[in-house]
């Protein structure tokens, strides 16, 4: 569902060196001192960790961190960095490793959305959901009207077949914006997973109306024929996910396809869809 991008540490790295560079040049300023030694150090250590992580050099991009981490060790933007030390973590594939980091990061700033956040995506991606619920309602409670919030809450309890909890944030979404295609998606969603194919279906339509090259919505249209067993459109819409998604075609659409496929006896394509939707997310249930 979620992986931690290359792109995504690296506006990080982008984010925390400009605050770096604002900062210390107005402390020098306000105090009329010189930057400490350790502090030029931390600079540049940061600096590098963003540089190795630009080529992949994702180990030594960590060990980087926390040698700036070392030489300010009560530094405030701490927390960012061990952030960013998760988020290498999991491209590296180590996300047990990543979610301890996490958890430092927490205990410095625990009411920091961006990194609370980034440890609730990890626990959904690795079906911690408990967890994962835990994050998201102390996110609501400190930001109650963040919509990807409670939307990400609701599909966390749609995966647990907890419609109703899951149906009062899609609701709530609605509530603070009665426009929200993302909702309607959810909703759609639940529809699809209770059996209410018909409504289900027109809100599928409605979204595509308006999103027309939006793969998630084509995909889900595609598990609600797949489940009326409407094969030939399934495959349609699927086929559509896929042109749109290219590269960034996701676990779950290689599930829907590859189940799409074994309804239509094509054994050998299925196989491999549901392979490759392992590959990308080894958490993943196939059939």
């Amino acid at each position: 569902m979620y992986t931690f991008s290359k792109r995504k540490y690296i506006s990080l790295c982008l984010a925390v060196l400009a605050l770096l560079l604002y900062v210390f040049p107005m402390a020098a300023q306000t105090d009329s001192l010189p930057i400490k030694k350790s502090e030029n150090v931390y600079l540049n250590f940061i600096e590098e960790s963003y540089k190795l992580g630009e080529t992949g050099s994702y180990e030594k991009a960590i060990e980087a961190l926390k040698k700036a981490i070392d030489a300010e060790p009560k530094n405030p933007l701490n927390a960012v960095l061990l952030n960013n030390i998760a988020g290498l973590y999991q491209l590296l594939g180590q996300n047990e490793e990543a979610l301890l980091v996490y958890d430092a990061a927490i205990k410095k700033l625990p009411n920091d959305l961006t990194i609370r956040h980034n440890r609730a995506l990890l626990f959904a991606k690795m079906k911690k959901d408990k967890q994962a619920l835990t994050d998201y309602s102390i996110l609501i409670g400190l930001a109650p009207k963040n919509e990807i919030y409670l939307y990400q809450r609701a599909m966390i309890y749609l995966g647990n077949k907890k419609y109703d909890l899951a149906r009062n944030d899609l609701e709530e979404i609605i509530r603070l914006n009665d426009s929200s295609l993302k909702a309607r998606l959810g909703y759609a969603l639940l529809e699809t997973l209770t059996g209410n194919f018909n409504e289900a279906e027109r809100l599928y339509d409605y979204v595509i109306g308006k999103l027309p090259n939006n793969a998630e919505a084509m995909a889900g249209r595609a598990r609600l024929f797949l489940a009326r067993k409407m094969y030939g459109f399934a495959l349609r819409d699927i086929s559509r996910a896929f042109e749109i998604s290219g590269k960034e075609a996701t676990a779950d659409m290689y599930v829907i396809r590859g189940e799409i496929n074994l309804a239509l006896k094509d054994t050998r394509a299925a196989h491999e869809d549901f392979v490759k939707a392992k590959s990308l997310d080894p958490q993943i249930v196939t059939p």
